[in-house]
């Protein structure tokens, strides 16, 4: 797909589903190995596309692939990473007088999300 913001979609609905997918295997009445299975293929899935739209500029997508570092979503943890990417796509978009704003929108709106981010700020500096 050639289209940015079809792969954002995409990479966003895979990613959504993923995420249910992973509230079931953790509520273990739903557990399955088809169900983990599925899960992964559907994390892989959102990462390419993401991964693709970010790489294209689309602004949502690298914030949202920030997010699969920060929270662990198919990846292992890495914060540093993460925030790196949703700093990078809020100076992108010269958008640090909505940073509250985008925050909330994305779920990041704990104060430990915005130590983290002035920390990622001040690399830049």
């Amino acid at each position: 797909i050639n289209d940015i913001a079809a792969q954002f979609i995409l990479g966003k609905h895979f990613l959504d589903e993923a995420k249910w997918r992973e509230g079931l295997e953790q509520q273990k009445l739903f557990s399955s190995a088809a169900n983990q299975k599925l899960m992964q293929d559907l994390y892989i899935q959102a990462h390419s596309y993401l991964s693709q739209a970010d790489k294209e500029g689309h602004i949502l997508a690298k914030r949202y692939f920030g997010l699969c570092y920060i929270f662990g979503w198919g990846t292992k943890i890495d914060k540093d990473k993460g925030f790196a990417m949703v700093v990078d796509s809020i100076a992108k978009e010269n958008a640090w007088n909505k940073t509250p704003q985008i925050f909330a929108q994305i779920g990041l709106n704990k104060p430990e999300f915005y130590e983290a981010l002035m920390q990622q700020k001040e690399k830049r500096v």
